[in-house]
Parts: structure tokens; C-alpha cells; sequence
């Protein structure tokens, strides 16, 4: 599909992947441009949205983590052909399409149902058993948080600490895992039965995300422990010093809060930082601020990428998300778990190439994991808004 440009103004105009939705800056709906599709998505969350909180979580998680645990919905990424996989967090279509121009790395982007509405759910769905032989021979540069959770602590697993003591090695205070499972609780709605392989699964995990929470200077801004260039180093360090079949590369951008373009000496502001959907909701910004700081974050996210490929060789990069990010169509913003949003779910792909042209040198070196501690994930996870 050829891109369309992006014409922002007062009233903004964003494409989804197939239709065009226009929405106002505090989220008022226009639908008279919209597909019959959109029309019904929009009826059902409306309607949903109706329901006390429990209600629905009582209602729809069950079925959907009894369901999708065993038959996810969407495509695993482990289904295509990729040697680097580079995942841009929350990445919508539009939003790829828009600045692709600016990058020639970036030819055609396409669109694919991811298996996930958010990191975790995404996590949980795409490395799982029955791609356990690919997985051996792949390495995971993770940014979040997340990887520990799910592929170390397993926190889908166990209903008590006591239960997760038994089975694991990791001391897990018990204050924080009742946190976990408070904040984490639609994971185990239902009967679910997660096949997610363990970290020893891989043929390499790192725990990027340790640097900014251990050593706060090297944030790339001071609001946020998102690392994009921490992540471009080890990925290009371990893509020099190891031989895996594949290199997953996720980047927390353009994740909210979004830091791109904004001086580290400077406060993020209402449309930035990871509360924007309530700065929206109380007239403190507006949607064109919001989708332009977004696109920032992207720029930020690419122009790391641009770095990436050059210094690392690979006949076939592919560039995606783990999920998208809803702007407050049919009243939905962020990303919430499990939710069949079809700006959250559909993700873009575009594939490209990579060669080491060695004009970086990796000045990271992999973090100590020894002594991880659930300080160290909350304050990452809060950072990025979860908590």
C-alpha cells in the first residue's frame, strides 16, 4: 500500500492501517469517514466501556487468556523469515508510514496482527514452546523489564510466592510479588495455560534495561530509563562476538514517555510524559502536540536503528512492534492487555538489510545480573508507566 502523508492540524487526521479516522484533540469522535468495521469496533467498546471494571474483567479475561494461551490470535514473528528482528515498542502503521520517507532504510511497510496487546502478553505468546528450537539459537537484547518478569521470575506461573520460592532460584520478597500479582492479575484470569519457555531457553538474553536503573547517568533522559543507545551498542557488540541465528533488538521507543528531541536538562511536558492521556482528557494538551511528540520518539528510535544496521551484517532485518498504541480512538488510548484494538494490534513490518561498515564501537559492556532484585523491575516498569 502506498503511504499517504500525515497533514496535521487542529483537528487531526491519522491513518489506521486501513480507514481513516479523524478525532479531535480531546478525543471527540468523528465517524462519518469511517468503514462499517470501525463502526461496530467502536459500538463494542463503547459498550464495554459501560461495565464496571470487574465486570469486564470477570466477564472477558477468562475466556480470552483460556483461549489465547493455548491459540493465540495473530502471527508470531517466529513464522517469517528474519536474522535480526528489531522490535519498535508500540510502533503504530501510520506513524511508520509517515516518516519512512525520511529514512532510506525503510522501503515498502506492510502490516501484520501481532499476538499481543501489550510487551508482556506479547512476550508470553511469541517465545513459547513450539519454537523452542529457534529460540536455542536466538539472542534477546531486552530494554524492559518485562523479559525478567515473564522469561526468569515467571511470574504467569505461580499463584503464591510460596509456590514461586519452590520453583525458582530467585529470592522474590514477598511485598513485591503481592504488588506483581495485584498489577498483573489479568495473567491469570481464567485457565490459562502459558507455554512460555524459560530465559535458560535462549541462546542469550541481556538485560539491558539494569543500566539505567543501576547507573541513573546513563538515561537518556532522567524522567524515563528507556536506553535506546545502550540497546544499539550490545546489539552490535553481540552481533560482532557471537554467532547466533537470530538477534532480536527491542527498542522502548516510541514507547511513551516520549523523550525524542527533548533536552535532558529539560521537563517533559503533559503531551510527553507517559500521563497524556489524562492531560488530553483535562484540555492541558492536545492530540496534535501528543501524535508529533510520538513521531519524535519514533525519529529517535530509527536514527538508532540507522546506527544499528551499519555496524552489523544481516541479508534479512526486519523492522516491527510488539504492539501498537490506541490515540483514543473508540475512546481507548495506550495499549491495554488483551484488548483487540485494531490500533494496538495491527503492527507494521518492513524488511531491509544490514552490513558492518564498523563505524561504531560498542562502549557498553554486559550488565551483572547477579543481583537483580525486584527494586530494580519495579522501577523500570514504573518508569515506562505500568505501575
Amino acid at each position: 500500500m502506498e503511504a499517504k502523508k500525515t497533514v496535521l492540524t487542529r483537528s487531526v487526521t491519522i491513518e489506521p492501517t486501513d480507514t481513516v479516522i479523524e478525532f479531535a484533540p480531546v478525543s471527540t469522535r468523528v465517524f462519518s469517514h469511517c468503514s462499517l468495521r470501525d463502526r461496530l469496533y467502536n459500538s463494542v467498546f463503547r459498550t464495554a466501556q459501560r461495565l464496571p471494571v470487574d465486570v469486564r474483567y470477570d466477564m472477558y479475561l477468562p475466556l480470552l487468556n483460556t483461549v489465547t494461551s493455548r491459540y493465540p490470535l495473530g502471527t508470531n514473528v517466529y513464522e517469517r523469515d528474519w536474522d535480526v528482528l528489531i522490535v519498535l515498542d508500540s510502533c503504530r502503521v501510520d506513524a511508520l508510514r509517515t516518516v519512512a520517507p525520511e529514512y532510506d532504510f525503510i522501503g515498502e511497510v506492510e502490516s501484520t496482527t501481532s499476538v499481543g496487546s501489550f510487551t508482556g502478553e506479547w512476550l508470553l505468546k511469541t517465545f513459547t514452546e513450539r519454537y523452542r528450537q529457534e529460540i536455542a539459537e536466538t539472542a534477546y537484547i531486552s530494554p524492559s523489564a518485562w523479559t525478567y518478569r515473564i522469561f526468569t521470575e515467571r511470574i504467569q506461573t505461580y499463584d503464591t510466592v510460596d509456590t514461586a520460592r519452590q520453583h525458582t532460584d530467585i529470592d522474590i520478597d514477598g511485598a513485591d510479588f503481592e504488588l506483581v500479582k495485584e498489577s498483573y492479575r489479568h495473567l491469570y484470569r481464567g485457565w490459562p495455560e502459558w507455554r512460555t519457555v524459560p530465559e535458560s531457553a535462549f541462546g542469550r538474553i541481556e538485560n539491558v534495561w539494569l543500566y539505567p536503573v543501576r547507573e541513573p547517568e546513563t538515561r537518556y533522559h532522567p524522567e524515563t530509563t528507556q536506553v535506546p543507545h545502550i540497546v544499539t551498542d550490545r546489539a552490535i557488540a553481540v552481533g560482532r562476538e557471537h554467532d547466533f541465528d537470530r538477534l532480536v533488538v527491542h527498542y522502548t521507543v516510541p514507547h511513551y514517555p516520549f523523550i525524542g528531541g527533548v533536552d535532558p536538562e529539560t521537563e517533559l511536558g503533559p503531551h510527553q510524559a507517559h500521563t497524556f492521556p489524562t492531560a488530553l482528557r483535562d484540555g492541558e494538551t492536545t492530540i496534535d502536540a501528543v501524535w508529533e511528540a510520538y513521531l519524535d520518539n519514533l525519529r529517535l528510535g530509527l536514527d538508532h536503528v540507522r546506527t544499528l544496521i551499519r555496524n552489523i551484517d544481516a541479508d534479512n532485518v526486519a523492522l516491527t512492534a510488539d504492539h501498537g498504541e490506541a490515540l483514543g480512538e473508540f475512546g481507548i488510548y495506550k495499549h491495554p492487555y488483551g484488548v483487540p484494538h485494531p490500533r494496538v494490534k495491527r503492527v507494521p513490518w518492513t524488511e531491509t538489510t544490514a552490513e558492518d561498515t564498523g563505524t561504531h564501537s560498542p562502549e557498553f559492556e554486559a550488565f551483572d545480573e547477579s543481583t537483580i532484585d525486584g527494586n530494580d523491575i519495579t522501577e523500570n516498569l514504573d518508569a515506562l508507566g505500568y505501575l
